[in-house]
């Protein structure tokens, strides 16, 4: 192990998360007790989950600077999750949408949640609940139908819609543009951390090689760790900005130095604009 990389990436890495976890729950805290529609409190509700997710990851890196065993690939397959956070975030928040398309994809993100209920529960033989979510999924799907941008659709789209499977009306890379990240740097990233939320080879084929270890993190597990990091600060202050976008009161409940403290550390975080 390249102790010169280890300590100090370590230490700069946990403090720089450190410091803007600080100022996005602050950001977070201050969103609670606005009054808000069933949109705005899923935005609240996703933003205080990436926070979380964000001290997850923490305490983690604070394990390896500690010399406890760091888990390296919980901090990958949290800090994807983070990301996806993120970008559902974005996705509730788009501005200069027409109200059809609005109505659509909260309708999308309900039928969604109704298949994915129904399929659980059917699992476990709760006839009653699977009655009632086929009744919410026929009056979801009426409703669908009406919609005036579900007819703009291309075919295909539309019998994914009905039938479940959208979660993002235009996919998911289009919200991936949204908050500045390039496609080509979603691609890799998405790809890689995959592998290690669903254990495929690539995630493990060659931890001899990289001498993976758990009490004394090798480089290549620091230098991922890294990586993931930099994609929970990106998702944090991403999501942040929408969140203060969507409840414009949380710049005066969280005051203007700490307001001027986001801004500046949302433009330092890592560039995932540029190609790969």
């Amino acid at each position: 192990m390249n102790e010169e990389l280890s300590g100090p990436m370590l230490q700069r890495l946990v403090a720089s998360l450190d410091q803007i976890i600080a100022v996005s729950v602050a950001v977070s805290e201050g969103s609670n007790g606005i009054e808000a529609d069933a949109r705005g409190h899923w935005v609240n509700a996703l933003y205080g989950r990436l926070c979380l997710n964000a001290m997850t990851v923490l305490g983690m890196m604070v394990d390896g600077v500690n010399g406890r065993p760091m888990d390296h690939y919980s901090i990958v397959i949290i800090s994807r999750s983070a990301f996806e956070v993120c970008l559902t975030i974005a996705y509730l928040t788009t501005e200069n949408i027409s109200a059809s398309e609005q109505e659509l994809r909260m309708l999308a993100l309900r039928i969604h949640d109704t298949v994915s209920r129904l399929r659980f529960f059917k699992g476990f033989e709760r006839s009653a609940q699977v009655g009632l979510f086929r009744q919410d999924l026929d009056e979801l799907r009426k409703a669908i139908r009406e919609n005036s941008f579900f007819h703009r659709l291309e075919r295909s789209q539309q019998t994914d819609l009905i039938s479940g499977k959208t979660v993002f009306i235009g996919g998911i890379r289009s919200v991936v543009r949204e908050v500045g990240m390039s496609v080509d740097q979603f691609d890799s990233l998405y790809a890689y951390f995959s592998t290690y939320v669903h254990s495929m080879p690539m995630s493990f084929f060659r931890s001899r090689e990289h001498e993976i270890s758990y009490a004394e993190p090798s480089d290549p597990q620091i230098v991922v760790s890294g990586i993931a990091v930099e994609l929970v600060e990106f998702s944090l202050t991403r999501a942040g900005r929408r969140l203060i976008g969507y409840f414009s009161a949380i710049r005066g409940k969280v005051g203007e130095a700490k307001m001027k403290e986001f801004d500046k550390l949302h433009a330092a975080v890592h560039d995932f604009s540029k190609q790969a």
